[in-house]
């Protein structure tokens, strides 16, 4: 797989066009925002999804204070400052970075985030958090965007069950593995780049399956966590934390029927390189054959449809 720094989103600063009277200390040009990228469930995919977060922004100027600390939140077709304000550029040094609104605290220009990530709808929320980004203001008019990335703070993880087996097939019952879920990381945004540490996370039992006597179609398949029928386009994903997982050490149970015969099968999920990296997503369909189960294991980045394909007999 290539090993490539991965980017959810991009949020641009736009300046607005010159006007006629620039001030060597403060000009009229406002400070706008635009986000654009390419969600599944309540992870950020695409500017649907991005426009659905309210976004905590900075500008750090080297003062006592902030010049932006604000919230910004869209509004039909635009994005808006919540307290109402405008800013506009100052000469001097701006250092922009931005984070989803209530992710964590933030002290001394660090986010800490500690969450406890279940299948829960209110536990499931996509957090994002950007590169520094810099820029020097002169006498001069700024009238070209300044690009901010975005990146995701959690892994995303599927399990599905799919009948391959060319018959009817009822799956009765799926036992997920014990997961990971309690974590903490800091962002640091007082340098010149953002560093991010994780602590490794304890705690298990993130989530249990919600799967009971399904029928599933030839062809068709259903998320192991909340029953719901799916296709290979929209598999379900669910955000986990960030974590080195052994290889063969996560097990799912499954009891299933083909034409009304009982079977129970395990199988042991690989890992991929051996850990869960944030800003990937991580799915596992286990394939009911006539006589057994062929797990499928596809590593993708975040936006791209690529992936390594992994298929365990």
């Amino acid at each position: 797989m290539k090993k490539t720094f991965i980017y959810s989103s991009i949020v641009v600063l736009l300046a607005a066009a010159a006007c006629n009277k620039v001030d060597d200390t403060v000009s009229e040009e406002p400070i706008r925002f635009a986000f654009a990228t390419d969600a599944t469930r309540a992870l950020v995919e695409n500017v649907t999804g991005l426009q659905a977060q309210t976004l905590q922004v900075y500008d750090d100027m080297g003062g006592d204070a902030y010049y932006i600390n604000d919230k910004v939140t869209y509004e039909g077709v635009i994005w808006n400052f919540v307290s109402g304000r405008a800013y506009t550029w100052k000469t001097g040094n701006h250092k922009f970075f931005a984070y989803t609104d209530g992710a964590g605290a933030f002290a001394d220009n660090k986010l800490t985030v500690t969450k406890t990530l279940t299948a829960a709808e209110a536990d499931q929320v996509d957090l994002l958090y950007s590169d520094i980004v810099a820029k020097t203001k002169g006498t001069e008019s700024i009238t070209q965007a300044v690009t901010i990335p975005m990146n995701h703070l959690f892994s995303a993880m599927s399990i599905m069950v799919k009948n391959a087996a060319g018959k009817a097939v009822t799956v009765n019952k799926v036992t997920l593995p014990a997961i990971l879920n309690q974590g903490t990381v800091t962002v640091d945004f007082s340098g010149n780049a953002t560093a991010v540490t994780y602590g490794t996370p304890t705690a298990s039992d993130a989530f249990a399956s919600g799967v009971s006597n399904v029928e599933l179609a030839v062809g068709k398949l259903t998320d192991a966590v909340a029953k719901g029928e799916a296709t290979d386009a929209t598999s379900c994903y669910w955000l986990v934390w960030p974590q080195t997982i052994a290889a063969g050490a996560l097990t799912v149970a499954i009891d299933y029927k083909i034409n009304g015969k009982a079977y129970t099968s395990e199988v042991k999920l690989p890992a991929a390189e051996t850990q869960w990296k944030a800003g990937y997503k991580y799915l596992y369909t286990l394939n009911i054959n006539p006589h057994d189960i062929r797990l499928e294991f596809t590593v993708t980045k975040w936006l791209a449809n690529e992936g390594t394909n992994i298929i365990v007999e």
